[in-house]
C-alpha cells in the first residue's frame, strides 16, 4: 500500500522539519518591545532563504532531461498559480507564528508552538480532504474536537513563570527592557497570533501535495523537488516585502546588533535541516495520489512537527509550563496523535 511508503518519509520529514520551530524560536529571543516586529521580519527572511538551500543542492543534482521535461510539462505549468498562492499565504502564517514566539512569555513557547501547529494539522488536513474529495475517518473528528478545546483553554491557563502584574524582562545582547504588557496579556496576543499563523500554515500541505499531483513515477522526485522550490521561494515574498518596508533605523538596529547575528547562526542551521524536512514531507505526498489517503500523510507530517519541535524548545530554553498548561498542551498533542489512527 502507497501508504505504508508515504508514512515512513513523513515521520522523517516532519522530524526534520520541526527544527523550523526552533529557529524562528531563537531568532526573536529575548527581543525588546519595540523591536519584536522587525526581529521577527529579519528572522522569518534570514530563516526562509535558508530553507531553500536543500531544494536548491536537491535540483542542482538532478538529471538534466528530467528536470527540462517536468519544467516543460504543461500538466505542470498549469498546478505552477496554486503553488505559488500557497506558498505566499504560509509565508504571512511564518511571519505571524515567528511573531507569536516574539510575543510569547519567557516560559510558553513550546505551547505557542504546539498551538501552531495543532491548528495547522486540523485546517491542512481539512483542507486537502475537501479539495481531493477525501473522507476523513471519524478519529480525525475526534482529533478536532481535542485539538480545538485544549487550544480554547490554553487562552485562559495561567502564567507559571511569571506573577500577572510584573512585566516580562527581555533582552537585546547585555541591555535589558522591560514590556509593557503584562505575562496573560502576552499569552493571549502570542496565543492569537499563533492560531491566525496555522490557519495560515494549514494551507502549505495542501499546496505541497497540489505540487505533485500526477507525478510520473520516474518524475515523482524530480517534480518534488521543482515543485517545493517554487513554494518556498514563493513563501519569502511576504518576508522580503516586510523587510523592505520596515522602519531603517530599527532594521539598521537589528541587524548590527552583534547579540542578534549570533542567534541567527542557530537560526540558519535550523533553516537548513527545516528545509530537507519540508523536501521530504512534499515527497511523501507523491505516493499519496492513487490512495485517498494525502489528509492522513499530513496530519502525520504535522503531528511529528508538533511534538519534536515543541520538545526541542522546552528542551533548549528550559521551560516548565504551569499544571493547566501541560494539561492543554498535552490535549492538542494527543488530538494530534488521534489524528494518526485515521
Amino acid at each position: 500500500m502507497p501508504i505504508l511508503v508515504a508514512a515512513p518519509i513523513a515521520v522523517v520529514g516532519g522530524a526534520f522539519w520541526s527544527f523550523g520551530s526552533l529557529g524562528k524560536r531563537i531568532g526573536v529571543e529575548g527581543s525588546p518591545a519595540d523591536c519584536k516586529n522587525i526581529r521577527a521580519t529579519c528572522t522569518i527572511f534570514i530563516y526562509a532563504l535558508t530553507t531553500l538551500i536543500s531544494p536548491a543542492v536537491n535540483i542542482l543534482r538532478t538529471d538534466p532531461a528530467l528536470l527540462r521535461a517536468t519544467l516543460g510539462d504543461p500538466d505542470w505549468q498549469a498546478l505552477l498559480p496554486g503553488i505559488i498562492a500557497a506558498g505566499a499565504v504560509s509565508g504571512v502564517g511564518s511571519f505571524l507564528g515567528t511573531l507569536a514566539f516574539a510575543y510569547s512569555p519567557s516560559k510558553g513557547s513550546a505551547l505557542v508552538a504546539i498551538v501552531e501547529n495543532g491548528v495547522c494539522t486540523v485546517s491542512g488536513a481539512a483542507l486537502i480532504a475537501a479539495h481531493y474529495g477525501e473522507c476523513p475517518p471519524s478519529a480525525h473528528y475526534l482529533a478536532a474536537t481535542l485539538i480545538t478545546v485544549g487550544i480554547l483553554l490554553l487562552q485562559k491557563a495561567p502564567i507559571s513563570d511569571a506573577p500577572k502584574t510584573q512585566g516580562i524582562q527581555t533582552s537585546l545582547g547585555p541591555k535589558q527592557m522591560t514590556s509593557e504588557l503584562p505575562p496573560q496579556r502576552l499569552q493571549r496576543k502570542a496565543m492569537l497570533l499563533a492560531v491566525m499563523a496555522g490557519l495560515c500554515w494549514g494551507v502549505g500541505p495542501l499546496g505541497k501535495k497540489y505540487g505533485v499531483e500526477g507525478a510520473a513515477v520516474g518524475r515523482k522526485h524530480v517534480q518534488t523537488a521543482s515543485s517545493y522550490m517554487v513554494y518556498m521561494v514563493a513563501t519569502n515574498v511576504i518576508p522580503v516585502l516586510q523587510l523592505v518596508r520596515a522602519d531603517p533605523i530599527l532594521r539598521s538596529k537589528t541587524l548590527g546588533d552583534a547579540h542578534f547575528r549570533r542567534l541567527m547562526r542557530g537560526t540558519m542551521v535550523c533553516g537548513l535541516l527545516s528545509g530537507l524536512g519540508g523536501l521530504l514531507s512534499t515527497y511523501a505526498f507523491t505516493f499519496t495520489y492513487d490512495d485517498n489517503c494525502g489528509a492522513v500523510v499530513s496530519m502525520i507530517e504535522n503531528g511529528v512537527y508538533t511534538v519534536a519541535g515543541s520538545l526541542l524548545i522546552a528542551l533548549v530554553y528550559n521551560e516548565h509550563p504551569s499544571g493547566r498548561q501541560l494539561y492543554c498542551g498535552l490535549l492538542v498533542l494527543f488530538g494530534i496523535l488521534v489524528s494518526t489512527l485515521g
